[in-house]
Protein backbone atom coordinates (compact mmCIF):
# COMPACT_ATOMS: atom_id res chain seq x y z
CA UNK A 1 0.00 0.00 0.00
CA UNK A 2 1.18 3.51 -0.76
CA UNK A 3 1.69 6.01 1.98
CA UNK A 4 -0.65 9.05 2.16
CA UNK A 5 0.20 11.88 -0.18
CA UNK A 6 2.59 14.37 1.34
CA UNK A 7 1.62 17.96 0.48
CA UNK A 8 4.02 20.86 0.46
CA UNK A 9 3.44 24.42 -0.79
CA UNK A 10 6.16 26.91 -1.72
CA UNK A 11 5.95 30.50 -2.83
CA UNK A 12 8.81 32.06 -4.78
CA UNK A 13 8.06 35.55 -6.03
CA UNK A 14 4.96 35.31 -8.23
CA UNK A 15 5.23 31.52 -8.59
CA UNK A 16 3.47 29.08 -6.29
CA UNK A 17 4.19 25.36 -6.30
CA UNK A 18 2.20 22.59 -4.63
CA UNK A 19 3.98 19.24 -4.36
CA UNK A 20 2.42 15.88 -3.58
CA UNK A 21 4.46 12.72 -3.03
CA UNK A 22 3.29 9.12 -3.11
CA UNK A 23 5.59 6.43 -1.76
CA UNK A 24 5.39 2.65 -1.65
CA UNK A 25 7.99 0.60 0.23
CA UNK A 26 9.33 -2.37 -1.76
CA UNK A 27 11.78 -3.51 0.92
CA UNK A 28 13.36 -2.05 4.03
CA UNK A 29 15.79 -0.02 1.93
CA UNK A 30 13.99 0.49 -1.38
CA UNK A 31 10.91 2.49 -2.31
CA UNK A 32 9.14 3.52 -5.49
CA UNK A 33 7.75 7.04 -5.60
CA UNK A 34 5.84 9.53 -7.68
CA UNK A 35 6.28 13.22 -7.00
CA UNK A 36 3.89 15.67 -8.67
CA UNK A 37 4.36 19.42 -8.53
CA UNK A 38 1.75 21.92 -9.71
CA UNK A 39 3.07 25.37 -10.58
CA UNK A 40 1.11 28.59 -10.84
CA UNK A 41 2.64 31.87 -11.96
CA UNK A 42 0.79 35.18 -11.81
CA UNK A 43 1.33 37.71 -14.54
CA UNK A 44 2.41 41.17 -13.39
CA UNK A 45 0.57 42.84 -16.30
CA UNK A 46 -2.70 40.88 -16.45
CA UNK A 47 -4.89 38.85 -14.10
CA UNK A 48 -3.93 35.70 -15.99
CA UNK A 49 -2.32 32.82 -14.14
CA UNK A 50 -0.06 30.37 -16.00
CA UNK A 51 -0.18 26.81 -14.68
CA UNK A 52 1.87 23.70 -15.44
CA UNK A 53 2.84 20.46 -13.78
CA UNK A 54 5.95 18.31 -13.43
CA UNK A 55 5.97 14.62 -12.50
CA UNK A 56 8.93 12.57 -11.32
CA UNK A 57 8.97 8.81 -10.73
CA UNK A 58 11.69 6.38 -9.72
CA UNK A 59 13.31 4.37 -6.95
CA UNK A 60 15.02 5.66 -3.81
CA UNK A 61 16.75 4.06 -0.84
CA UNK A 62 15.64 4.82 2.70
CA UNK A 63 18.21 7.58 3.25
CA UNK A 64 17.21 9.48 0.12
CA UNK A 65 13.53 8.85 0.80
CA UNK A 66 13.91 10.78 4.05
CA UNK A 67 15.63 13.64 2.20
CA UNK A 68 12.90 13.74 -0.43
CA UNK A 69 10.10 13.81 2.14
CA UNK A 70 11.91 16.65 3.95
CA UNK A 71 12.10 18.67 0.74
CA UNK A 72 15.86 18.31 0.50
CA UNK A 73 17.95 17.34 -2.52
CA UNK A 74 18.04 13.58 -3.01
CA UNK A 75 19.41 10.95 -5.40
CA UNK A 76 17.48 8.15 -7.06
CA UNK A 77 18.72 4.56 -7.19
CA UNK A 78 20.41 3.98 -10.54
CA UNK A 79 20.37 0.83 -12.64
CA UNK A 80 16.94 -0.57 -11.79
CA UNK A 81 14.28 -1.17 -14.42
CA UNK A 82 11.07 -3.16 -14.89
CA UNK A 83 11.31 -6.22 -17.14
CA UNK A 84 8.27 -7.91 -18.75
CA UNK A 85 7.49 -11.50 -17.77
CA UNK A 86 8.16 -12.93 -21.22
CA UNK A 87 11.82 -11.86 -21.08
CA UNK A 88 12.34 -13.93 -17.90
CA UNK A 89 11.11 -16.98 -19.82
CA UNK A 90 13.21 -16.20 -22.89
CA UNK A 91 16.35 -15.75 -20.80
CA UNK A 92 15.83 -19.17 -19.20
CA UNK A 93 15.83 -20.73 -22.67
CA UNK A 94 18.33 -18.68 -24.67
CA UNK A 95 21.61 -16.85 -23.94
CA UNK A 96 21.62 -13.21 -22.84
CA UNK A 97 23.09 -11.90 -26.10
CA UNK A 98 20.39 -13.62 -28.15
CA UNK A 99 17.57 -12.20 -26.03
CA UNK A 100 18.75 -8.78 -24.84
CA UNK A 101 21.42 -7.77 -27.35
CA UNK A 102 20.30 -9.45 -30.58
CA UNK A 103 21.00 -7.43 -33.70
CA UNK A 104 17.54 -8.28 -34.98
CA UNK A 105 15.76 -7.00 -31.89
CA UNK A 106 16.59 -4.66 -29.04
CA UNK A 107 14.83 -6.15 -26.03
CA UNK A 108 16.03 -3.25 -23.90
CA UNK A 109 13.34 -1.20 -25.62
CA UNK A 110 10.78 -3.50 -23.99
CA UNK A 111 12.20 -2.83 -20.52
CA UNK A 112 10.44 0.00 -18.66
CA UNK A 113 12.69 2.73 -17.32
CA UNK A 114 12.58 3.98 -13.70
CA UNK A 115 11.07 7.22 -14.98
CA UNK A 116 7.81 5.28 -15.47
CA UNK A 117 8.18 2.97 -12.46
CA UNK A 118 5.19 4.14 -10.41
CA UNK A 119 2.81 4.04 -13.35
CA UNK A 120 4.06 0.60 -14.46
CA UNK A 121 3.84 -0.97 -11.00
CA UNK A 122 0.28 0.30 -10.56
CA UNK A 123 -0.93 -0.76 -14.01
CA UNK A 124 -1.83 -4.26 -12.86
CA UNK A 125 0.69 -5.80 -15.30
CA UNK A 126 3.86 -5.81 -13.17
CA UNK A 127 4.80 -6.69 -9.60
CA UNK A 128 7.89 -6.08 -7.49
CA UNK A 129 9.34 -9.31 -8.92
CA UNK A 130 9.63 -7.53 -12.28
CA UNK A 131 12.10 -4.99 -10.84
CA UNK A 132 15.57 -5.97 -12.04
CA UNK A 133 19.09 -4.77 -12.58
CA UNK A 134 20.44 -5.64 -16.05
CA UNK A 135 24.23 -5.80 -16.37
CA UNK A 136 25.16 -5.82 -20.05
CA UNK A 137 28.90 -5.93 -19.29
CA UNK A 138 28.74 -9.46 -17.85
CA UNK A 139 25.38 -10.61 -19.25
CA UNK A 140 23.57 -11.05 -15.93
CA UNK A 141 20.19 -9.98 -14.59
CA UNK A 142 19.29 -9.81 -10.89
CA UNK A 143 16.10 -8.93 -9.07
CA UNK A 144 16.03 -5.78 -6.93
CA UNK A 145 17.07 -7.84 -3.89
CA UNK A 146 20.12 -9.27 -5.69
CA UNK A 147 18.64 -12.68 -6.53
CA UNK A 148 20.06 -13.78 -9.92
CA UNK A 149 17.70 -14.58 -12.78
CA UNK A 150 18.60 -17.96 -14.37
CA UNK A 151 19.97 -17.35 -17.87
CA UNK A 152 20.74 -20.01 -20.47
CA UNK A 153 24.44 -20.31 -21.33
CA UNK A 154 25.85 -21.26 -24.71
CA UNK A 155 29.34 -22.24 -25.81
CA UNK A 156 30.93 -24.66 -28.23
CA UNK A 157 32.97 -27.84 -28.04
CA UNK A 158 35.41 -29.04 -30.67
CA UNK A 159 36.69 -32.55 -31.01
CA UNK A 160 36.38 -35.79 -32.93
CA UNK A 161 33.47 -38.13 -33.45
CA UNK A 162 35.10 -41.28 -32.14
CA UNK A 163 38.41 -40.76 -33.93
CA UNK A 164 41.75 -40.41 -32.17
CA UNK A 165 43.56 -37.10 -32.68
CA UNK A 166 46.38 -36.30 -30.29
CA UNK A 167 45.53 -33.69 -27.62
CA UNK A 168 41.91 -33.46 -28.78
CA UNK A 169 38.76 -34.71 -27.07
CA UNK A 170 36.31 -37.27 -28.36
CA UNK A 171 32.93 -35.51 -28.49
CA UNK A 172 31.14 -38.83 -28.21
CA UNK A 173 32.67 -39.24 -24.76
CA UNK A 174 31.70 -35.67 -23.91
CA UNK A 175 28.14 -36.43 -25.07
CA UNK A 176 28.02 -39.42 -22.72
CA UNK A 177 28.92 -37.08 -19.86
CA UNK A 178 26.29 -34.49 -20.81
CA UNK A 179 23.66 -37.18 -21.36
CA UNK A 180 23.56 -37.67 -17.57
CA UNK A 181 21.82 -34.30 -17.32
CA UNK A 182 18.41 -33.16 -18.59
CA UNK A 183 19.34 -29.48 -18.88
CA UNK A 184 22.06 -29.67 -21.58
CA UNK A 185 21.41 -29.57 -25.32
CA UNK A 186 23.30 -29.66 -28.63
CA UNK A 187 22.73 -27.38 -31.62
CA UNK A 188 24.62 -27.10 -34.91
CA UNK A 189 27.58 -24.76 -34.50
CA UNK A 190 26.64 -21.06 -34.75
CA UNK A 191 23.07 -21.89 -35.70
CA UNK A 192 20.39 -19.21 -35.76
CA UNK A 193 17.23 -19.11 -33.66
CA UNK A 194 14.85 -21.82 -34.72
CA UNK A 195 17.60 -24.32 -35.50
CA UNK A 196 17.02 -27.78 -34.01
CA UNK A 197 18.00 -28.23 -30.37
CA UNK A 198 18.39 -31.82 -29.22
CA UNK A 199 19.32 -33.42 -25.89
CA UNK A 200 23.10 -33.64 -25.53
CA UNK A 201 23.90 -37.27 -26.33
CA UNK A 202 25.58 -39.43 -28.99
CA UNK A 203 22.45 -39.73 -31.13
CA UNK A 204 22.19 -35.92 -31.40
CA UNK A 205 25.82 -35.64 -32.50
CA UNK A 206 25.30 -38.29 -35.15
CA UNK A 207 22.16 -36.53 -36.37
CA UNK A 208 24.05 -33.22 -36.64
CA UNK A 209 27.20 -34.83 -38.09
CA UNK A 210 26.68 -33.64 -41.66
CA UNK A 211 25.87 -30.09 -40.49
CA UNK A 212 28.89 -29.60 -38.23
CA UNK A 213 31.88 -27.59 -39.51
CA UNK A 214 35.10 -29.55 -39.83
CA UNK A 215 38.59 -28.31 -39.07
CA UNK A 216 42.12 -29.22 -40.06
CA UNK A 217 43.81 -28.93 -36.69
CA UNK A 218 47.31 -29.98 -37.78
CA UNK A 219 48.84 -28.92 -41.09
CA UNK A 220 51.12 -31.96 -40.85
CA UNK A 221 48.16 -34.27 -40.43
CA UNK A 222 45.63 -33.56 -43.24
CA UNK A 223 43.47 -36.48 -42.13
CA UNK A 224 42.59 -34.54 -39.00
CA UNK A 225 40.48 -32.22 -41.16
CA UNK A 226 38.01 -35.02 -41.66
CA UNK A 227 37.94 -35.92 -38.00
CA UNK A 228 37.50 -32.60 -36.13
CA UNK A 229 34.02 -31.14 -35.70
CA UNK A 230 32.47 -28.35 -33.63
CA UNK A 231 29.07 -28.20 -31.97
CA UNK A 232 27.20 -25.64 -29.84
CA UNK A 233 26.34 -26.60 -26.25
CA UNK A 234 23.34 -24.99 -24.54
CA UNK A 235 22.72 -25.16 -20.79
CA UNK A 236 19.30 -24.22 -19.42
CA UNK A 237 19.98 -24.00 -15.67
CA UNK A 238 17.59 -24.40 -12.78
CA UNK A 239 17.16 -21.40 -10.51
CA UNK A 240 19.00 -23.27 -7.74
CA UNK A 241 22.03 -24.23 -9.85
CA UNK A 242 22.30 -20.76 -11.35
CA UNK A 243 22.04 -19.03 -7.97
CA UNK A 244 24.92 -21.14 -6.63
CA UNK A 245 26.99 -20.60 -9.75
CA UNK A 246 26.35 -16.83 -9.64
CA UNK A 247 27.44 -16.61 -6.00
CA UNK A 248 30.57 -18.58 -6.81
CA UNK A 249 31.37 -16.41 -9.84
CA UNK A 250 30.94 -13.25 -7.74
CA UNK A 251 33.47 -14.39 -5.14
CA UNK A 252 36.85 -12.65 -5.35
CA UNK A 253 38.76 -15.93 -5.20
CA UNK A 254 36.92 -17.49 -8.14
CA UNK A 255 36.96 -14.29 -10.20
CA UNK A 256 40.73 -14.25 -9.91
CA UNK A 257 41.03 -17.96 -10.68
CA UNK A 258 38.45 -18.52 -13.40
CA UNK A 259 36.59 -15.34 -14.26
CA UNK A 260 32.81 -15.06 -14.40
CA UNK A 261 29.90 -17.39 -15.11
CA UNK A 262 30.93 -17.76 -18.75
CA UNK A 263 34.09 -19.56 -17.60
CA UNK A 264 32.43 -21.73 -14.97
CA UNK A 265 29.19 -23.15 -16.30
CA UNK A 266 30.74 -25.69 -18.67
CA UNK A 267 32.87 -27.02 -15.81
CA UNK A 268 29.67 -27.60 -13.85
CA UNK A 269 27.89 -29.57 -16.58
CA UNK A 270 31.04 -31.68 -17.01
CA UNK A 271 30.67 -32.80 -13.39
CA UNK A 272 27.90 -35.25 -14.25
CA UNK A 273 24.25 -35.41 -13.19
CA UNK A 274 22.79 -32.88 -10.79
CA UNK A 275 23.50 -33.86 -7.20
CA UNK A 276 21.89 -31.71 -4.47
CA UNK A 277 24.16 -33.35 -1.89
CA UNK A 278 27.23 -31.59 -3.32
CA UNK A 279 27.63 -27.87 -3.81
CA UNK A 280 28.33 -26.32 -7.20
CA UNK A 281 31.73 -25.15 -5.91
CA UNK A 282 32.70 -28.69 -4.86
CA UNK A 283 31.72 -30.13 -8.21
CA UNK A 284 33.61 -27.51 -10.21
CA UNK A 285 36.70 -28.00 -8.06
CA UNK A 286 36.53 -31.73 -8.75
CA UNK A 287 36.42 -31.13 -12.51
CA UNK A 288 39.35 -28.70 -12.34
CA UNK A 289 41.37 -31.17 -10.27
CA UNK A 290 40.60 -33.99 -12.70
CA UNK A 291 41.63 -31.86 -15.68
CA UNK A 292 44.89 -30.91 -13.94
CA UNK A 293 45.64 -34.59 -13.38
CA UNK A 294 44.93 -35.38 -17.03
CA UNK A 295 47.25 -32.61 -18.19
CA UNK A 296 50.03 -33.83 -15.90
CA UNK A 297 49.54 -37.37 -17.21
CA UNK A 298 49.76 -36.18 -20.82
CA UNK A 299 52.93 -34.25 -20.06
CA UNK A 300 54.45 -37.36 -18.48
CA UNK A 301 53.58 -39.49 -21.49
CA UNK A 302 55.25 -36.98 -23.86
CA UNK A 303 58.40 -36.94 -21.73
Amino acid sequence: MSQPKQMRTRILGTTTSDTSIQVEMISDDLAVFRRMTQFAKKSSATPDVKTWAETQEGFVDSENLALMMAGEDFEKVDGLAIMPDHLFQELSERPFHQVIMSGERNALEEVISPAMAWEALHSGTFTYDNIVRIRTYDHTVTRHDGTPIPIAQQGSRRGTLGEHVEDEVDLLEVADLYAQRDDVFFRPYRSRDGAPMLPANRDSLKEFAEKLPRYEMDEHNPEAYYKMVQVDVLWQPSAEDFAELYALAESKEMKKKMGGISSLWMKLIESGPRDPSRSVAERIEEVLARQDEEMESQRGMKL
